[in-house]
């Protein structure tokens, strides 16, 4: 079945902008590039379900959560390649009984979000040591990404694209706020930008190494970083991150400084 395929407009970054929390990866590529992004809809009207396909990964709307998706499968399967699906965890499972393709690897996540009004401040000496970094910090920080994306992304080390994340990770440095905390030198714990659209802000890579796990270290360079962001501008209103439904650790840190949970999502990767 062909679907009809179109381009960002105003029209359709408006139905995004609905639903920013699923969207927000989609918004800050359309935002820079537009034209990486299609966008299908499944009848005459976007208001009865609609998907963006960025290269190789797809963002389901939750408006075909009442939807019949044996359409959206077929073409689907169609596709030579795909990397990932990305939306509500319902639509998703349902999904996939239709699709011919086997998910190699399934998170499940809540997705969060922190208000100025939520927000605790922190005590400014337990943040002392936290501090924003740049492409210069890239030696120092290289190992705790490739220990992230070891624990929270990739199954293997066999698997692992070593040359083309640490060029991503260049690059992140580069062009995204981001924030380390320090001890003796060392980067400890890590987080930064992932994506933004107009009044958001999307976190990721919150990492911090096994050795410094439970003593506050991902929590004070968390605080920091939304601290310092929220003093320099406040044109955002809001944080957003996504956090395993399992790791119970990274959710009462962060409802500790004053996330809440707002929807469950996954991500099935091909």
């Amino acid at each position: 079945m062909d679907l009809a395929k179109f381009q960002i407009n105003n029209e359709i970054l408006k139905l995004l902008y609905k639903e920013e929390r699923i969207f927000i990866q989609v918004i800050d590529k359309a935002l820079s590039n537009s034209k990486k992004i299609e966008v299908y809809k499944i009848s005459e009207n976007f208001t009865d379900g609609f998907f963006c396909k960025v290269e190789s990964s797809i963002y389901i709307s939750s408006t075909l959560l009442n939807k019949d998706l044996t359409c959206v499968a077929t073409w689907i399967n169609k596709l030579p390649h795909l990397h990932s699906i990305y939306g509500h965890t319902e639509i998703l499972v349902r999904l996939q009984l239709l699709l011919q393709k086997k998910v190699k690897n399934r998170y499940d996540y809540y997705v969060m979000e922190l208000t100025t009004k939520n927000f605790q401040n922190p005590p400014l000496e337990s943040i002392k040591n936290c501090r924003f970094c740049n492409e210069r910090d890239f030696t120092l920080l290289k190992d705790l990404q490739k220990q992230y994306h070891l624990e929270e992304v990739y199954t293997s080390t066999s698997s692992y694209p070593y040359n083309y994340e640490m060029a991503a990770f260049r690059h992140t440095l580069q062009n995204r706020k981001n924030a380390a905390l320090f001890v003796n030198g060392i980067a400890v714990s890590k987080v930064y930008i992932t994506a933004e659209s107009s009044d958001r802000y999307q976190l990721g890579g919150i990492f911090t190494r096994k050795q410094y796990r439970g003593q506050g270290c991902g929590w004070r360079v968390l605080s920091f970083f939304i601290y310092a962001i929220w003093q320099i501008q406040h044109k955002k209103k809001i944080f957003q991150l996504f956090v395993k439904k399992n790791n119970k650790a990274a959710c009462a840190l962060y409802k500790k400084i004053g996330f809440m949970a707002k929807d469950e999502t996954s991500y099935f990767y091909y």
